[in-house]
């Protein structure tokens, strides 16, 4: 069998339209992929704003329950502050100004800190105990890290013993 230059010509026009063939489908493909790519990463932005917030979902309906406690208070929550995202609940003595909060027993408060937030956990944060493990003005001391975290009892009245560190 002789080869022409036409039938060599032919093979390679042949191998070239079958290359630029399969070369179209995989860049529709690739494009198809890019649009539902974007979709996904629309998808997954959108459930970055529906995740459920501790704040919202743990730490507020505790001070609910702990409002109850204390019907001539409001509560209002503070934070997340520092290395430990520190979260307190204020409970304020109702009816009176915003500048006397602080003096005369006029606010009552509890402190958090973040455990396993997959397992749903907080920690108590013990501000009657000062360990001194961490010097004056460290970031450990600023960041209440002298203050020991207490794990919170998975059983028993959980608000009655949350209530005993509303100092």
């Amino acid at each position: 069998m002789t080869r022409t230059f036409q039938s060599i010509r032919k093979n390679y026009c042949r191998k070239n339209h079958a290359h630029d063939k399969k070369e179209k489908a995989v860049k529709a493909l690739i494009s198809e992929l890019g649009e539902q790519l974007q979709i996904m990463e629309k998808r997954l932005n959108a459930l970055y704003t529906e995740r459920p917030f501790w704040i919202d979902e743990i730490i507020k309906p505790i001070a609910k329950l702990l409002n109850a406690k204390y019907p001539d208070r409001y509560f209002n929550v503070l934070g997340p502050f520092g290395l430990q995202c520190t979260t307190a609940i204020h409970f304020y003595r109702k009816g009176v100004k915003e500048s006397e909060h602080v003096e005369n027993g006029n606010c009552l408060s509890i402190n958090f800190v973040l455990g396993s937030l997959s397992k749903g956990e907080i920690l108590v944060q013990d501000v009657s105990q000062n360990t001194q493990e961490y010097i004056p003005n460290s970031i450990g001391e600023v960041n209440g890290m002298n203050h020991p975290n207490i794990a919170i009892p998975p059983t028993g009245d959980t608000i009655e013993w949350l209530n005993g560190f509303v100092k």
